[in-house]
């Protein structure tokens, strides 16, 4: 079984979201930090996955994360370049994925990374269509991150293989909620429907 390392970049909460809800709505920094949560959660309980590399500066999500190395953001630096810092430390197949996935399951990223395992490059596309919600490289020297408006047609320009729009319906269904990014409520209503993780489901009890 090839074992993957997954590079996760989490921004500092306090500007994380911003179009989930006002700047000083504390639900909006609680969500991204259990957004991020459940991501690595659902990374560290899938057996393809060795090892899970956090790239952040922000002290509560430090704090509130075990089991993954710790890389600090580059400085200054973009999503691209936390990413690929967090590539430096590791030499095998790796994959970058967004951290504000709630509805990931280690079953749907168990069956994501068997499909990338056959590409020298792939990605996975956010629900939209037009994002990127997972970027897979055999090595860190392969990744060419281009994170960004568009970036599943920049990546696919790039050799990368989209592995949801290239599979059948069937498949597509499955990989729903490794897809569904949130970055606004309506995402977020989307993503409760699918079925959300434990930290997130917690936070949306609280406010409920």
């Amino acid at each position: 079984m090839m074992s993957w390392t997954v590079v996760i970049p989490v921004k500092r909460l306090d500007t994380a979201k911003s179009r989930l809800g006002a700047a000083d709505d504390p639900r909006r920094p609680e969500l991204a930090l259990a957004f991020a949560r459940d991501v690595i959660d659902a990374c560290r309980a899938t057996s393809s996955v060795g090892a899970v590399i956090v790239v952040t500066d922000d002290e509560d999500v430090v704090a509130q994360t075990s089991g993954v190395t710790i890389c600090p953001e580059p400085t200054p630096g973009s999503l691209n370049e936390a990413i690929l810092e967090g590539a430096t430390r590791t030499d095998g197949p790796l994959v970058a994925i967004a951290g504000d996935l709630p509805c990931l399951t280690p079953a749907a990223l168990e069956f994501v990374l068997d499909l990338a395992s056959a590409n020298p490059r792939s990605l996975l596309s956010d629900a939209q269509g037009t994002g990127t919600a997972m970027l897979f490289a055999m090595s860190a020297r392969e990744l060419k991150p281009q994170f960004g408006v568009g970036s599943r047609s920049a990546h696919v320009q790039a050799g990368y293989v989209d592995l949801a729009l290239e599979s059948a319906g069937d498949i597509r269904a499955l990989l729903a909620g490794a897809r569904r990014d949130v970055d606004t409520p309506a995402d977020l209503w989307d993503a409760r429907r699918i079925g959300v993780g434990t930290h997130t489901a917690a936070i949306l009890g609280s406010h409920a």
